[in-house]
């Protein structure tokens, strides 16, 4: 009889660590499943991102392929951040005779402005990169062509962020964006920061570097 209970003991024994065996090798094929699900989510904030980028990029351009900025020494090199927007719109036919037509007209029509700051933070050393998405809290009006108008609620990507002078206002320059603003997408100007409220930050880490003649000219 002790035989007996014995093999069915050993025989419910193995059941068990059978039954514990594919219970573990459940729980880490859903661990691998939770795994592949946190990849893909990554993968597609990834898609998000280098989407934003892309429509960020692409507001350096008008319809027409030529480029809208008040600073007139990054005309060029601002057409060649890397997106595929701004690749697209080079090699149109026409594109980079345009883009060169475009500069050359922006040179040949500047005037010297007052500087508003010595020093100026961004998010590379050219400031061509967006720091950040910010919304307008209400209505400003350009006080000169240094200036871009804004309408409360639409969206500006920040490109500089001026470090003001003793009792000076705080300005950031950047680019309106949306379908209801198209008259003034690609602009880039200056606003008062308090005018504004950050809503998206790209770039956590930034360059303080001086100000430019060219940063506050007229077009």
């Amino acid at each position: 009889m002790e035989a007996v209970y014995r093999r069915v003991w050993t025989a419910a024994s193995k059941r068990f660590l059978r039954g514990r065996e594919a219970k573990e090798k459940v729980n880490e094929m859903e661990r691998g499943r939770e795994r592949e699900r946190e990849r893909e989510r990554e993968r597609k904030r990834e898609r998000e991102r280098e989407r934003e980028r892309e429509r960020v990029n692409g507001n350096c351009f008008s319809q027409t392929g030529l480029l809208l900025h008040l600073e007139c020494e990054r005309v060029l090199t601002q057409a060649f951040v890397p997106s595929r927007n701004s690749m697209k719109m080079l090699e149109a036919p026409g594109g980079l005779v345009l883009l060169l037509i475009g500069a050359s007209l922006c040179m040949n029509h500047v005037t010297d402005s007052e500087k508003l700051a010595e020093m100026k933070i961004c998010a590379d050393h050219e400031c061509s990169y967006v720091i950040s998405q910010a919304e307008a809290l209400e209505d400003f009006v350009a006080s000169d062509c240094r200036f871009i108008n804004l309408r409360r609620g639409q969206k500006i990507y920040v490109f500089t962020k001026l470090k003001p002078e003793d009792g000076a206002g705080v300005f950031w320059s950047g680019s309106v964006y949306g379908e209801r603003y198209v008259d003034q997408m690609g602009l880039v100007g200056f606003f008062p920061s308090n005018y504004v409220n950050e809503t998206l930050v790209f770039q956590k880490t930034t360059l303080e570097i001086p100000t430019t003649e060219m940063d506050f000219i007229c077009a």
